[in-house]
């Protein structure tokens, strides 16, 4: 039954990440649109709820989104951990999505305090890519596993 969870979670995850790219490609076509051609009108209706938005309502609600993922991502992954090593995980792994968070959230704050907000969206954009990705879940499996094995 374990063994059955951990791989529906595993699957979830991957289903997510499709999901994710999905949903972020169309976003980013109708913030292109809204941005650069108000005029064109093809869009899909699956976001059709951004059709009322302006361009820095459409790029904060990507922002949300992206933490609404991440959040989603760090559950699921949690989850699996908490299953895979018979004991909870969620502390330490909150520890992994709290770093990727800061470690996004600062650079990005100073170079746009700095005067070049596309440089820190691209550095934030990098580690909270990560956060919404399966790669933190798969680097703290043989991370826990050392862990483990030093004890």
């Amino acid at each position: 039954m374990r063994k059955a969870q951990i791989a529906l979670l595993v699957l979830a995850l991957a289903a997510l990440g499709f999901v994710r790219e999905s949903f972020f490609a169309h976003i980013n076509l109708r913030y292109y649109q809204v941005l650069y051609e108000p005029e064109e009108t093809l869009r899909s209706e699956f976001i059709a709820f951004l059709d009322p938005l302006s361009g820095i309502q459409i790029y904060w609600f990507k922002w949300l989104v992206t933490i609404a993922f991440a959040f989603l991502f760090y559950a699921i992954g949690a989850k699996a951990l908490s299953l895979i090593f018979k004991r909870n995980q969620w502390k330490i792994f909150g520890s992994v999505y709290l770093a990727m968070f800061v470690a996004a959230i600062i650079p990005y704050v100073a170079i746009w305090i700095l005067g070049d907000p596309e440089k820190g969206y691209a550095v934030a954009r990098f580690f909270l890519g990560l956060a919404q990705s399966p790669f933190p879940f798969l680097f703290m499996i043989p991370a826990l596993y050392l862990r483990k094995a030093e004890n």
